[in-house]
């Protein structure tokens, strides 16, 4: 029996045609590229490799796209995830909000009744927000023992670049924490760290609370912000509106322009939805020429409670507009976060074993004090158990062991997915909305990395379409 009736062409390999009777191939064990005719194409199909010149026979033998029987079933050993530890921590320091955005999945996932609780403690952004108490409102005794406990866990696994994220509702209603908050995270240090200041802290915030101490006091402590916008004025207030239905985007724009004029690291996060995805390559536009910051494209996510989320749009139709939009901004040297991560880790070659640091790489501090591996299930606290003010640990709750696991190596629906290596098997919360269980899939990933592929395959052959098999360093940039 010759080498050649022992292989066959690996499951794992997405084709797509192209013009000029061109057939491109990914392989995502290594993130490889092939390129064959049409004709060789067929070959490949139909098993004839004994047809295939000597050379590209023996690449698409090296670069897994041709397997030998059994390689299938081994394979995923080679990728199984590393060990999994605690290296950031949100703090959900204020759960009300000073908005009433139409897709909120904090509120979305808070049920009706205990949400006109939420909403009654809510100030109205038209004046400016204020303060919110109860048991929405993280107290200041709270934050700092999530800061002990995560100081004690960095004590511990000592991670290169660990972070703390400020997050709501709307964080800067609660100001008074964060002054208190922030310093003492700064003051963590612990054997090893490789930066003066090792903890990163950002704050996420809807930018309409910016008053000059908040920008004098997140300079002096080097807070990186991000400020939510949805695209052009009409595309923002079409969804992120205050309680009495005004628009909100000149109020973050320009909270955006006064964080970047001190110096601040600063970013964009859009949610895409109905409202704004056939425009994302005009926003992408807007966006770099306007602030000329990276900018995160967030997949819409499906909110359980508050009649679902209207805007959301399914991203195998999103899809091929958002990754215009991220190919512009990389036009014009500038990062888009989904796409750019995975960028990176394609021209490395390695394995993208999550999503989302929820699986097994974080903590979530609710506002009283209860900790779960996800932010977007603080409104109902599902999955949390245990508490900062608690002599107890995360990983005593059950929750955390299941959702560390979760990633495609160990999720069979994804054996045999050419986006294995780069989906990071999606968003536990969204497969949990689309299906009951974290262990389903993310319905919006799949059909956006499958996408994705079609295009990596497309743009690294009109840029380098010198040889039928490329070497492994042409790759997307």
């Amino acid at each position: 029996m010759t080498l050649e009736a022992t292989m066959h062409l690996s499951r794992y390999v997405q084709s797509k045609a192209l013009p000029n009777g061109i057939v491109g191939l990914y392989s995502p064990f290594g993130h490889r590229f092939c390129y064959l005719s049409s004709e060789g194409w067929q070959q490949v199909e139909n098993g004839q490799f004994e047809r295939l010149d000597e050379r590209t026979l023996e690449t698409m033998q090296q670069q897994q796209f041709l397997v030998e029987e059994g390689f299938e079933a081994r394979i995923l050993n080679h990728y199984l995830p590393p060990t999994e530890h605690i290296r950031e921590m949100w703090l959900v320091v204020e759960q009300a909000c000073n908005m009433a955005c139409q897709y909120c999945v904090t509120e979305g996932n808070v049920e009706e009744p205990a949400q006109r609780t939420l909403t009654a403690a809510k100030g109205d952004s038209d004046a400016g927000g204020c303060g919110s108490t109860g048991a929405n409102t993280m107290r200041e005794e709270i934050a700092l023992a999530a800061v002990r406990k995560f100081a004690a866990y960095l004590e511990k696994t000592r991670p290169v670049f660990p972070r703390v994220t400020l997050y709501g509702g709307e964080p800067l209603l609660n100001w008074p924490v964060i002054e208190a908050v922030v310093p003492a995270i700064r003051n963590i240090r612990y054997p090893g760290q490789v930066r003066e200041r090792p903890v990163q802290v950002l704050v996420i915030t809807n930018g309409q609370i910016c008053r000059d101490s908040m920008v004098e006091f997140f300079s002096r402590h080097q807070v990186s912000v991000s400020v939510s916008l949805d695209g052009l004025e009409h595309h923002h207030d079409s969804q992120r509106i205050t309680l009495s239905g005004k628009g909100t985007f000149q109020r973050a724009a320009e909270s955006l322009r006064r964080y970047k004029a001190a110096g601040l690291n600063v970013g964009i996060c859009t949610t895409i939805g109905k409202h704004n995805y056939r425009d994302l390559p005009e926003i992408a536009d807007y966006f770099a020429d306007e602030f000329a910051v990276p900018v995160e494209l967030q997949v819409p996510f499906d909110i359980p409670f508050n009649g679902g989320n209207q805007s959301s749009i399914a991203m195998v139709d999103a899809a091929p507009y958002a990754v215009e939009a991220y190919a512009r901004m990389r036009r014009k040297g500038l990062l888009e976060g989904l796409l750019g991560r995975r960028m990176v880790q394609v021209n490395s070659g390695t394995f993208h074993h999550r999503d989302c640091s929820a699986v097994g790489g974080q903590i979530v501090v609710a506002p009283d004090g209860s900790i779960g591996p996800c932010h977007a299930f603080s409104g109902q606290r599902k999955f949390f158990a245990g508490n900062v003010l608690e002599d107890s640990d995360p990983w005593d709750n059950l929750a955390f062991h299941e959702w560390s696991r979760r990633q495609p190596v160990n999720m069979p629906d994804c054996h045999g997915c050419s986006a294995i290596a780069i989906c990071g098997g999606g968003c536990p919360y969204n497969a949990h909305v689309a299906t009951g269980s974290i262990w389903g899939k993310d319905p919006q990933q799949c059909a956006y990395m499958h996408y994705l592929i079609d295009w990596m395959i497309e743009d690294i052959w009109n840029q380098h379409a010198q040889e039928p098999c490329l070497p492994e360093e042409v790759l997307p940039q």
